[in-house]
């Protein structure tokens, strides 16, 4: 299993695979997602939790970010993906 894993969107579905393969696999996960905050239609005291447990197993949250262009790019060692806001430009990881 991979060390690092990149999940691009942090709906219900990509928090879903980020919390299962980062608590089984013992893989560190970074979720990368546009919105700004994390399930905004569930009670911030369940989505709190969720997070915290989820930092717990190595879980990285990268919300507010947008993955610019151009695609994800392969390499030896995984995926390479590119933020726009180019503040930290990239992240490497690999594609699930």
């Amino acid at each position: 299993m991979p060390r690092n894993l990149i999940v691009v969107g942090a709906g219900v579905v990509g928090i879903e695979y980020a919390a299962m393969l980062g608590s089984l696999a013992n893989t560190q996960v970074t979720v990368i997602d546009q919105r700004p905050e994390l399930l905004e239609f569930v009670d911030r005291e369940i989505v709190d939790n969720l997070v915290f447990h989820m930092r717990e197993a190595r879980g990285k949250f990268r919300l507010g970010e947008k993955v610019g262009h151009p695609p994800p790019i392969a390499t030896h060692g995984g995926v390479r993906v590119r933020r726009e806001d180019m503040a930290h430009p990239s992240f490497l990881g690999y594609r699930v």
